[in-house]
């Protein structure tokens, strides 16, 4: 079970089983969830839990998932390891409501939460002594290779897959799509068994699947050299959005500035390749996550060691890059945000007032970074939507601390996710860590002028009436419908001349927290309203 620790601004004090309390915290953080064990084995009987991957849950809570890596002495003598996916269901206060694990024999990389309720996990593990030992046999074809688990809303398994050739399947990313299936993203090595079509090397590999998890069709993409993708998603169009890395120069990718360039991957809703995009300077650039905003564009979030081609404004070393691309990936904007020393976006998110929010990392303290503890800090950004800095925060220990995921949160706050280490002189501990910023830091405002719009009944089931007490101004506006994971469900014009609207919620979906965003005619959110459907 995860521990909470008290995490003031630079150490870990207490070990407590109770939610934090705020006002023990920097007045940013509302709360942090931490737990783990020592990173080294003297006896092989300890465990590291490590890289907590988390999906917010249309209940307003959330779900994650960490790797529980543990030792032990197997039948030949030797010092082993067993992995397993530990996952958590809690609810927006902190509350358990289930916990379970499944053996994996290895990494999990990404969790999403499903349409039905329940849970896609996706990672990667290799055909070891440990997969026979722990129940996993046949499964693997030779390195490592893709492992899917759905699971239930109670977590109990329903069906698991494992995807690979003779060499190194490596999975990152899942998403459910529209039609009830699931598209994972990662690289191959491979040319047989699951596998075919590789160009050389590593290629970015695309797997289909449909909601039993059965293979539709899967592509390798790529070039003669190193290919990878980090995120997949769905896009408006039915199609696919990839962004990764790449150092092939062919015809495949025929404009590589240098070393690896952030790769972008547009395919049509069967994996043909629409158009590839490579952004890069002569060194390191990758790009780790990605996100189709609101004007049927991308928002994409990496790294770059660059300082030429079409990096320009690097503040030294590693930097935070994001990029903004039109709908057909041409760059409308792109910053690097960092010090002199490491800084890397991870992961980015588009917020409810068109800006973005982002984790990631920074071992710096100059430039556009202020307030690290020593080393790696989880790092987070609140952007504009020109991609202008408007908050900036260092949470950490005095040891490297990385976070890997953002979310905003129904309640205008967000959270992230990440690992955290503690070097108290000797042992080094390794934590998993979750947090979450109050709303203040979001700079989303959920207090609007027109107050005074009512909705009832709230909770509602079959229907909701919108008051508009003779607000005549909001004619020619409409009305969005969002759900607690920030997808858009419904929309419906104003045309009410400051009376009423009833809206019916059959279109919704399940039951569930939502938000009803009223914005005028000129496109500006003028309230917000939270509705519970039953």
């Amino acid at each position: 079970m995860m521990k909470k620790h008290l995490l003031f601004t630079s150490i870990v004090v207490v070990l407590t089983l109770q939610p934090l309390i705020s006002q023990n915290l920097d007045d940013d953080i509302k709360w942090i969830l931490t737990g783990g064990q020592y990173v080294k084995w003297d006896d092989g009987s300890t465990t590291r839990i490590r890289t907590p991957r988390i999906t917010l849950t249309n209940d307003g809570g959330f779900f994650y998932v960490e790797t529980n890596e543990g030792k032990y002495i197997n039948i030949q003598g030797v010092l082993d390891s067993k992995y397993s996916w530990n996952f958590y269901k809690e609810d927006e206060n902190l509350k358990r409501q289930f916990s379970g694990s499944v053996s994996s024999g290895g990494i999990a990389s990404d969790v999403k939460q499903t349409s039905d309720g329940g849970y896609i996990i996706v990672g990667y593990a290799s055909n070891s002594l440990d997969d026979a030992l722990w129940g996993i046999i046949g499964e693997a074809k030779g390195g490592k290779d893709f492992k899917i688990f759905k699971l239930d809303n109670f977590g109990k398994q329903q069906w698991r897959k494992s995807i690979g050739g003779s060499n190194d399947e490596i999975a990152y990313s899942v998403q459910q799509t529209l039609d009830g299936g699931y598209v994972v993203a990662g690289y191959s090595s491979s040319n047989d068994f699951d596998i075919s079509g590789n160009h050389g090397n590593k290629d970015c590999l695309i797997i289909k699947l449909n909601k039993n998890g059965n293979t539709e069709w899967s592509k390798s993409i790529g070039g003669v050299n190193n290919d990878i993708a980090y995120c997949i998603q769905q896009t408006s169009d039915g199609g696919y959005i990839i962004v990764g890395k790449s150092d092939s120069n062919d015809g495949f990718l025929v404009n590589n500035n240098g070393a690896n360039d952030l790769l972008i991957v547009k395919l049509d809703f069967l994996g043909n390749t629409q158009w590839v995009k490579s952004i890069g300077g002569s060194n390191e650039d990758i790009a780790y996550s990605v996100k189709q905003t609101k004007d049927n564009g991308y928002i994409i979030a990496g790294q770059t060691n660059s300082v030429d081609f079409d990096i320009q404004g690097n503040h030294g070393g590693v930097d935070c890059f994001l990029v903004k691309l039109n709908e057909n990936g041409n760059t409308e904007w792109n910053r690097c945000i960092g010090g002199t020393s490491e800084d890397v976006a991870n992961s980015v998110q588009q917020t409810i007032d068109g800006g973005y929010v982002v984790a990631g990392y920074s071992s710096s303290n100059d430039f556009d970074i202020s307030g690290n503890h020593g080393m790696k800090d989880f790092l987070y950004l609140k952007l504009d939507s020109n991609g202008n800095i408007r908050k900036q925060k260092c949470t950490g220990t005095n040891s490297d601390d990385m976070a890997y995921s953002v979310n905003q949160t129904v309640d205008g706050g967000v959270i992230l996710a990440g690992d955290i280490s503690y070097n108290d002189n000797n042992p080094t501990f390794s934590y998993s860590m979750i947090l979450k910023y109050n709303p203040s830091l979001s700079d989303d405002n959920f207090e609007y002028l027109n107050s005074n719009i009512t909705i009832a009944p709230n909770p509602a089931s079959s229907h909701i009436n919108i008051n508009f007490n003779n607000i005549t101004d909001l004619n020619g506006g409409e009305l969005k419908i969002i759900n607690s994971l920030g997808q858009q469900v419904a929309t419906t014009p104003i045309t009410t001349s400051g009376k009423q609207t009833i809206m019916q919620l059959a279109t919704w979906g399940g039951a569930g927290l939502y938000f009803v965003q009223i914005i005028n005619p000129q496109g500006q959110i003028v309230d917000i309203k939270k509705i519970i459907l039953q």
